[in-house]
């Protein structure tokens, strides 16, 4: 229940900001095309990170972000709507986390003007996510 209310919270945050005209809002659809949950964590600068929901096979997690003028993207900062910029993303298998931890970056979404992203994941023992973006 905390997750889903800071996910609102965050979802509301986001709109003000992207209403202000301080960013573009951007969709990204993670998907997990594993046979095991996949679990995936943002990293923000100053080692502030944002667990994501575990994504269960077949499943997906869905974030809303922003890209600002000099293309980083960021989420405001949920205490007083300052942005926090993104710096990679680290998904992995949730059982062996840290063997099979992949660090992803957002230079797809950072450099095109696209606003709606998939990042999808899969593989056997060696996982590998792929960018693409969506119409």
């Amino acid at each position: 229940m905390l997750k889903y209310l800071l996910c609102v919270i965050l979802a509301l945050r986001l709109a003000a900001v992207a209403s202000a005209g301080e960013g573009v809002p951007i969709e990204v659809a993670i998907e997990n095309r594993s046979a095991q949950p996949l679990r995936c964590l943002m990293v923000f600068a100053h080692w502030t990170t944002l667990d994501l929901p575990v994504i269960a096979p077949g499943g997906n997690a869905s974030v809303v972000l922003n890209r600002a003028a000099d293309r980083a993207l960021f989420i405001p900062r949920p205490q007083d709507g300052r942005p926090m910029m993104l710096e990679a993303l680290h998904c992995g298998v949730d059982g062996r986390w840290s063997e099979t931890l992949l660090k992803l970056d957002w230079s797809t979404p950072m450099l095109t003007d696209g606003r709606s992203f998939r990042l999808t994941c899969g593989g056997g023992d060696r996982l590998s996510c792929r960018w693409q973006e969506l119409p």
